[in-house]
């Protein structure tokens, strides 16, 4: 039961995203509230890849009997139906919008609450644990955002930060590395096929968010 309620809160949350988007582009296309939550074309690249990953996720969540709690469950999805919208956000304008970062850190810090009060005897797990997550991930892009000149930007610093907050410090290593290697692979393979060249710069959302959907497939995968 508690997979197709976690299921179903992806399809709610891909739907206000889906307004999230045509709000920020495509008003003029919306002559009605209705049109709203329709999604335009453009946003069907990211979409449908987005929502076949998630129903593989919690398919596989399902077959393995995963005993991950609902609330977790509901946490990393809203992660990522937020991380899909600002990956086409970043797509589009290389750019990651201080709003949603900020409505995320709100809803985190409101399962942190959640979760403290449920489960006081594992303060280090629900308060120490993310903080870190989410202190070591900003540090780490910080300091790469030096090493590569800017090619990182803030924006993506506090995108790292927010994954870290919600995947905890012993998750933020492994999913780091995966966000890293997704972006390598497709960097080799656009400058193979030369689609890109080493002076151009890569938004890094999209491939936070095939990271975070790679990390969870694997968390369920192991469970």
């Amino acid at each position: 039961m508690k997979y197709i309620i976690a299921y179903i809160g992806v399809l709610v949350m891909t739907v206000t995203g889906i307004a999230v988007i045509n709000n920020r582009y495509y008003k003029e296309k919306c002559k009605n509230k209705y049109q709203y939550f329709i999604p335009d074309i453009a946003y069907f690249k990211v979409l449908i890849p987005f929502l076949i990953g998630v129903t593989v996720i919690y398919s596989l969540c399902f077959v393995k009997k995963n005993v991950m709690s609902l609330e977790v469950m509901i946490r990393w999805s809203v992660l990522l139906c937020s991380c899909c919208v600002i990956a086409f956000i970043d797509i589009k304008e290389h750019k990651i919008p201080n709003k949603i970062i900020l409505f995320l850190l709100v809803v985190r810090l409101g399962f942190m609450v959640y979760e403290t009060i449920e489960n006081p005897d594992f303060l280090d797990y629900m308060i120490w644990y993310p903080l870190l997550g989410a202190l070591v991930g900003a540090a780490l892009m910080l300091l790469a955002m030096v090493v590569s000149r800017k090619g990182i930007g803030m924006g993506d610093v506090k995108l790292i930060f927010i994954v870290g907050f919600y995947v905890s410090s012993y998750e933020l290593i492994s999913t780091m590395f995966l966000i890293f290697f997704a972006s390598a692979m497709y960097g080799i393979a656009a400058l193979a096929l030369k689609k890109v060249t080493l002076r151009d710069v890569m938004p890094l959302a999209p491939f936070v968010l095939v990271g975070v959907m790679m990390k969870y497939l694997l968390i369920c995968y192991g469970g």
